[in-house]
């Protein structure tokens, strides 16, 4: 599955690729046994999957690998 990133999430979620070089979105609605993961490199594709075991009960978790010479902002 590929499409723009920028028009899938908009300016603000694109910046994360600035400090760093892969991003995964894990979410989950409320009562839902399953979440769903979207991976990307921000190379303008990205993978969206089930996601199963998520430790939360409901929301959203995003995880960036940062650069290293990104790394000083966390």
């Amino acid at each position: 599955m590929a499409d723009s990133i920028i028009g899938q999430f908009g300016v603000g979620f694109y910046s994360s690729f600035v400090v760093s070089n892969h991003v995964e979105v894990y979410s989950r609605k409320s009562g839902q046994p399953r979440g769903v993961k979207w991976v990307s490199d921000g190379s303008g594709t990205f993978e969206v999957s089930d996601a199963d075991n998520l430790d939360f009960e409901r929301g959203t978790r995003i995880v960036m690998k940062l650069t290293p010479e990104s790394r000083e902002f966390s």
